[in-house]
């Protein structure tokens, strides 16, 4: 933005002055661009709710731009990582200007962002309990089957929507791996019945093989949508 461009540049030519009022100066322009940052809060908080629903923008099952609301948003992180490596450049080279809040790692908050979505689909799928219903474990463990499969197909789709270093795709893949693994060694933590261990045994061995087998047929394919990122 160009009031924080301003703000960053008035700060540095106070950080190189020799003013014996240097601190107070400033605080001083900290102060009157406080509203900056309450605008940059206000738009992160905006593109965090984008890329934490970027499978069902991809989908269209949100309203207003989709795929394009979501590009902007991942520009909009690879700008601010161009920023927060210009002044880390700076810093390595010795200067000690750092603009407030920098680096802002948005790149890393995106990740993170994306991860906790992937971790409530597979764990708020569990609707009931043994209490419930003592089939609990195998509608489990096929919903999760399910969402899985539909949210990767949404996820090769969504590929062209970031730059090629993300490799969204397999990140997606990855993400999806350690939360089933992660929740399943939950399942395998609690006291289950003879049953439901030969359910969750015999879920991993069939589903791993067929998991397999569907990602390596769709990874092929996600490579050809890398280069129309710069397109949308």
């Amino acid at each position: 933005m160009d009031l924080e461009l301003a703000r960053d540049e008035l700060l540095f030519e106070v950080h190189k002055s020799n003013s014996p009022n240097k601190d107070y100066e400033k605080n001083l322009l900290i102060t009157f661009f406080i509203k900056v940052d309450e605008l940059v809060t206000d738009l992160s908080s905006n593109m965090w709710f984008v890329i934490g629903r970027a499978l069902e923008m991809v989908k269209g099952s949100e309203t207003g731009s989709g795929p394009q609301e979501l590009v902007t948003c991942i520009r909009i992180v690879e700008r601010e990582e161009r920023i927060d490596n210009y002044y880390l450049e700076k810093k390595a080279h010795g200067s000690a200007f750092m603009p407030p809040g920098r680096p802002r790692q948005l790149r890393k908050k995106a990740f993170e962002v994306l991860e906790k979505t992937v971790w409530s689909r597979v764990e708020g799928n569990q609707l009931e309990d043994r209490s419930l219903n003592k089939a609990w474990l195998a509608r489990y463990l096929e919903v999760c089957r399910k969402v899985i499969v539909d949210d990767l197909q949404l996820a090769r789709a969504a590929v062209p929507c970031f730059p090629p270093d993300y490799q969204i795709y397999d990140r997606f893949v990855h993400m999806y791996h350690n939360c089933v693994c992660k929740r399943l060694r939950e399942i395998a933590a609690e006291r289950l019945e003879k049953s439901e261990v030969v359910q969750l045994l015999s879920w991993i061995q069939t589903y791993g093989i067929l998991l397999a087998e569907y990602l390596s047929k769709i990874s092929e394919e996600s490579n050809n949508f890398q280069f129309r990122y710069h397109r949308l």
